[in-house]
């Protein structure tokens, strides 16, 4: 039969797994920003590119 952690053991994992997770939210949301200030750039170059030709 394998013993339970102690008390003091399982308060660390859980704020091990609690930071883990953290991360892991920090970098999806990271990600989402990159993808979403990569696809404004996009639209901005568009944008400018559209507003010189009109202007010629």
């Amino acid at each position: 039969m394998i013993e339970p952690f102690s008390v003091i053991t399982q308060e660390l994992l859980d704020r091990a797994q609690r930071a883990i997770d953290r991360s892991i939210a920090l970098r999806q949301l990271c990600g989402d920003q990159l993808a979403y200030a990569k696809q404004r750039m996009v639209e901005l170059e568009k944008m400018m590119r559209d507003q010189l030709n009109n202007h010629k």
